[in-house]
């Protein structure tokens, strides 16, 4: 099961519960700068009805065609655009045996200024505390 995924604009991280046991985070090595106004995902309407289910699905097209149209106007100078992340983090694969133990990792990465997308900590908190 993945927690998060890498995102151009939320997250420097990929965590999931490990097929071989434990939990597993890659950390990107860059992160592509992108301007204020690149078109945001609407959040997803967790414990939603079906009408606001099929909302989201309706603005995550629109957004993710967005995205993409942002993306290609770029000029050629933008794949350069790119951030090295630096901290003992970056470009790094990282393996606990628990939950918790992956949570205390993400904000310790947090901290140096890793993205790490909001609640992805509690959630393994409270898979771990189960």
């Amino acid at each position: 099961m993945s927690y998060c995924r890498w995102s151009i604009d939320t997250s420097d991280v990929y965590v999931y519960a490990d097929t071989y046991g434990g939990w597993t985070c890659h950390v990107a090595k860059v992160r592509r700068i992108v301007g204020e106004d690149f078109p945001k995902i609407p959040h997803l309407p967790i414990g939603g009805t079906p009408e606001e289910w099929e909302q989201w699905a309706t603005d995550y097209g629109k957004v993710w065609e967005a995205r993409q149209a942002y993306l290609d106007n770029q000029d050629e100078k933008m794949t350069l655009n790119l951030a090295e992340i630096y901290p003992k983090f970056g470009g790094e694969t990282f393996r606990t045996p628990t939950a918790g133990e992956m949570a205390d990792l993400l904000d310790e990465m947090s901290a140096t200024g890793i993205r790490v997308p909001e609640g992805v900590a509690t959630v393994l908190r409270e898979e771990d505390a189960e």
